[in-house]
């Protein structure tokens, strides 16, 4: 969706998104409706009656999703930031020091030496990556906010089940188009108003 709406009018050198994490984040702003019970109920077709005994838990469950990610992201930018700054120091130490100080989790008996840090795909496959998701979640939670204040909904931001006219034209005209005419930071500001900050993830997960 996001390359099928970037302008293609432009020089082929700029039909590309504006950065890894405005792609992510695109994915996230969806994929996060299936725990948004207005989505639920306006496209799923599941009677609010039905829903609103379940509507604290599925916003419960959908922060602390994303609490859980944010914590385990940052051990993966952390880590990996102090890996290729010396690939030679220990490794099992360093991970197990990053997952105690984000993820708040006890060493396990008997990992030293085992090289669990290396489990993660990301390390070999996609290096030098992972942050994108963490600053996805902080651009999809800013579109969400931006795109809730004009619907006047009421209901936490969380909640926004991205109905209304105009919101696949909003995302193909002011996110998906530029490509790479704006560098993310004004792509970002452009399209939600601000420029890119934790402030909306912030909010959300509270």
């Amino acid at each position: 969706v996001y390359y099928a709406g970037i302008d293609p009018s432009l020089p082929f050198n700029l039909r590309e998104s504006a950065h890894a994490f405005t792609t992510e984040a695109v994915a996230m702003l969806l994929g996060a409706l299936a725990r948004s019970p207005g989505w639920l109920e306006r496209y799923a077709g599941i009677p609010r009656e039905q829903l609103a005994p379940f509507e604290p838990q599925l916003l419960e469950q959908r922060r602390r999703e994303q609490l859980i990610f944010v914590r385990w992201g940052l051990v993966m930018l952390h880590f990996e930031r102090a890996l290729y700054a010396d690939p030679d120091q220990d490794l099992d130490q360093l991970w197990y020091q990053l997952v105690a100080r984000f993820q708040l989790l006890r060493t396990p008996e008997g990992r030293a030496g085992r090289g669990d840090w290396a489990a993660k795909p990301h390390f070999t496959i996609a290096p030098v990556y992972y942050h994108n998701y963490v600053l996805g979640e902080l651009y999809a939670a800013q579109l969400r906010a931006h795109l809730s204040r004009p619907a006047g909904s009421q209901a936490p931001a969380s909640d926004f089940a991205l109905s209304g006219d105009g919101l696949g034209a909003f995302l193909r005209d002011r996110v998906f188009a530029p490509g790479m005419t704006l560098g993310w930071p004004q792509l970002v500001e452009a399209s939600t108003g601000v420029p890119l900050s934790p402030a909306a993830f912030a909010a959300e997960v509270k």
